[in-house]
């Protein structure tokens, strides 16, 4: 994905970036009944132009909650700049997968990640402390539907992001119609 956005020139249109979205929360409703992803990020997302599908790549950190060891694998893995907040206290489970979801189509609608710094140390505290600058004033072009959608995602606090579910349905109602399976 990165490689085909990368290529893009001027800002890429609501319509590719929702159905990015989209694509994103019906991989985690799906994966989420066996793993957590733990490295969603623009490198292990394929995009299959002729088959127009998404493919989430490279599951060698993914984990079950409920396997006991599950902390045996609690480091900071993937780019900083898609990790979760809690992620880098060494805490992860299913609303870190929808932050990085979320950071990822972030970074492809304002063609630069949600916080930049070039001291991985500086990055990790504006991911944990800093609010990141909402979308719409990025993008005032793109749905305040959609972008309130983003940003709800990228909340600080594990618990106040959605499930992949409710972000399937909350994605649906933007885009006008029914969620799919």
């Amino acid at each position: 994905l990165e490689k085909v956005c990368g290529r893009y020139s001027g800002p890429l249109p609501e319509p590719f970036l929702l159905s990015i979205f989209r694509a994103l929360a019906r991989i985690l409703c799906l994966i989420w009944n066996v793993c957590v992803h733990r490295d969603i990020s623009a490198r292990n997302l394929l995009l299959a132009r002729r088959q127009q599908r998404l493919v989430l790549i490279d599951f060698g950190i993914a984990f079950s909650p409920q396997d006991p060891a599950a902390d045996d694998f609690a480091l900071p893995y993937g780019p900083a700049e898609f990790r979760a907040p809690e992620s880098l206290s060494c805490r992860w489970g299913r609303p870190s997968d929808v932050y990085s979801a979320a950071a990822v189509v972030y970074c492809l609608a304002a063609q630069r990640p949600v916080f930049e710094n070039p001291v991985e140390s500086e990055l990790e505290r504006l991911i944990q402390t800093a609010p990141p600058t909402p979308l719409a004033d990025l993008r005032p072009d793109l749905n305040p539907d959609f972008t309130a959608v983003v940003m709800k995602c990228l909340a600080k606090r594990p618990e106040d992001r959605w499930s992949a579910p409710e972000l399937t349905e909350a994605l649906a109602a933007v885009s006008g119609d029914e969620p799919q399976q």
